[in-house]
């Protein structure tokens, strides 16, 4: 069961990765399969999470969970031209609701958790920790200094300007290289599954399907 199962895994790698050719069929076919399978985890999650959040704790007496049910409802009276209106009580809650919990969250994560690491206690640390304090504090002065524009960047400030955008530079590539490294590490996975018995011997029946749709498209 383990073999077909590696098999059949190793044909949709080899069928999406079809694309590196051209877009064949069977790339069409692995598209539409991934698709249909989103769908229905996404149908079931979705059913799954209502169940657990609204119709079991409804069903267990606590009927104030009509209230958002109800607003929730009335979202799908846009599709309606004589009752539009009423989705905006949905629109509205939904909208004031994830507001008030960004809001909650941003306070103690995006500002005060970014304020903390420049609070130090320089006896209880060693070197690298004061030297990536010290890199913590240049870079982040000097990239609000880059967004400074009430004044003309020059002097001190330019030069701090200067620096901030190197180090967004820096940071913008160590992001994108972290991206395409997390990218390298699933196709080397890949690699390394396909390298493996029994679905390399699929290798070169793909080699020979390519090399027939070349002949039979004419050398295209």
């Amino acid at each position: 069961m383990e073999v077909i199962a590696s098999l059949i895994v190793a044909i949709l790698t080899l069928m999406a990765w079809s694309m590196l050719y051209r877009e064949t069929v069977f790339y069409r076919f692995v598209e539409h399969l991934i698709i249909g399978f989103s769908m229905g985890y996404t149908l079931y999650i979705t059913i799954d999470t209502l169940k657990k959040i609204w119709i079991s704790p409804m069903l267990a007496g606590n009927w104030i969970l009509i209230i958002p049910a109800i607003l929730g409802f009335l979202l799908y009276t846009s599709f309606s031209e004589r009752y539009r209106y009423l989705s905006r009580w949905g629109i509205a809650a939904i909208a004031g609701s994830g507001a008030g919990f960004a809001v909650g969250r941003a306070v103690p994560v995006q500002i005060i958790g970014q304020i903390k690491p420049f609070f130090l206690n320089l006896r209880e640390v060693g070197a690298p920790a004061i030297i990536n304090w010290l890199v913590v504090i240049i870079t982040t002065v000097t990239t609000l200094a880059y967004f400074t524009f009430t004044r003309e960047h020059k002097g001190a400030l330019g030069w701090a300007a200067k620096i901030g955008r190197w180090s967004m530079m820096a940071a913008f590539g160590a992001t994108f290289g972290a991206t395409i490294g997390c990218d390298l590490l699933y196709i080397i996975e890949r690699c390394i599954f396909l390298h493996k018995a029994p679905q390399v011997y699929l290798l070169p029946i793909a080699i020979i399907v390519i090399v027939v749709d070349i002949l039979r498209r004419g050398g295209k």
